[in-house]
C-alpha cells in the first residue's frame, strides 16, 4: 500500500491497515483462520467493491510526468479501506479467474476501462499475489448491482 495512502487515514485506521497487511505477508500458514481460508480449501472469494473509475480518469499530466488524479486517490483509498479493514477478505494465492461485474453508471464508458483500478487494488489489498497470476477474467455491466462485484477463483 502506498505511504501517502497510509498517511492520509486516521492513526486507528493506519494500525489496522498495518496488521491486516503483516497477517496477508506471512508465508506460513499454520492454523486455518479467515485470512488463509481460501488458500487452503480453494474456495471462490466473492465481495463488492466500489464502482471502480475508468483508466481515463486515473492519471493527469504535470509537467513531463503523469501523477495519480485526485478521484483516483479518493476512489483508492475509500477502495482499499473497505477491503481491508470492513470486508476482510481472504488471501487467494496461485492462479486465479477474476470475474467483475460493475454497475453501469455512464452509457459512455468502456468495461474494458474499469479493470486497471479494481485489479490494482486487489493487488493492493494483497487478496492475490499479483495481476501476473490471473490466467482468465471475464466482465459484464451489472443492472442489479449497485457497486462492483468481485469473484476470485483460484485454478
Amino acid at each position: 500500500m502506498s505511504k501517502s495512502i497510509i498517511l492520509a487515514l486516521g492513526k486507528d485506521a493506519r494500525s489496522q491497515i498495518r496488521e491486516r497487511l503483516a497477517v496477508k505477508t506471512k508465508s506460513d500458514f499454520t492454523g486455518i483462520n479467515a485470512a488463509n481460508y481460501a488458500a487452503h480449501t480453494r474456495q471462490p472469494v466473492v465481495f463488492y467493491m466500489p464502482i471502480p473509475p475508468s483508466v481515463n480518469n486515473l492519471f493527469v499530466n504535470a509537467s513531463r510526468k503523469r501523477i495519480m488524479s485526485e478521484t483516483y486517490k479518493y476512489w483508492r483509498e475509500n477502495a482499499l479501506r473497505e477491503l481491508l479493514l470492513t470486508q476482510r477478505i481472504p488471501h487467494v494465492s496461485g492462479d486465479v479467474a477474476v470475474f467483475l461485474e460493475i454497475h453501469r453508471n455512464s452509457k459512455v464508458s468502456d468495461l474494458d476501462n474499469r479493470f486497471k483500478a479494481a485489479l490494482d487494488a486487489i493487488v493492493e489489498a494483497r487478496i492475490i499475489e499479483d495481476d501476473k497470476r490471473i490466467v482468465e477474467i471475464s466482465a459484464k455491466w451489472s443492472k442489479t448491482a449497485m457497486r462492483c462485484y468481485v469473484r476470485i477463483e483460484p485454478r
